[in-house]
């Protein structure tokens, strides 16, 4: 018994998802489970029947998947490409509109590699800093004080604490 399989592979960030439409019901397997029971019932499970919706083939296949790498959210964007491409090749016609939802695109954003000199992509270690620089901040404070033209710091400085044991 031969079956005709309809192959897609779909890419996001790090994961790569290998796509099997076969003529069925609608069911979505990712790696042997439920995509209910893969996703957890997540809203990625939702946006994976996307480019069926966008196509009108809504229950018209069961597709089968394998994917690897990455999260949950690369995952749902690897699956729903390879549908996607799936069904481009299945559908030459349905191109355009599956072009116009963007399903087509591969999403180029990856993380950012970690820089030497850096803790991650962007992030620099916090400045300490030294003791010459700590004296001339003293410096600048003091003569910020000295020159207080509302006089609030002298106020505070000459007032009595209260006694209560008068």
């Amino acid at each position: 018994m031969s079956t005709s399989y309809i192959y897609g592979t779909g890419r996001r960030k790090t994961s790569v998802a290998r796509v099997r439409l076969l003529p069925g019901d609608g069911s979505i397997v990712v790696n042997g489970k439920d995509v209910a029971d893969y996703f957890g019932g997540t809203a990625a499970a939702g946006s994976l029947r996307l480019p069926f919706r966008v196509t009108e083939t809504e229950g018209r296949y069961a597709a089968s998947i394998l994917v690897a790498g990455g999260g949950f959210s690369g995952q749902a964007g690897a699956i729903r490409h390879g549908i996607a491409r799936a069904l481009v090749s299945a559908h030459p016609d349905a191109r355009s509109a599956l072009r116009e939802a963007g399903l087509l695109t591969r999403d180029p954003r990856a993380k950012e590699r970690k820089k030497y000199g850096l803790k991650r992509a962007r992030k620099a270690p916090q400045q300490v800093e030294s003791e010459e620089d700590r004296g001339q901040v003293d410096q600048v404070q003091d003569r910020q004080a000295d020159h207080d033209p509302h006089g609030t710091r002298a106020a505070d400085q000459d007032e009595d604490p209260v006694d209560d044991e008068g």
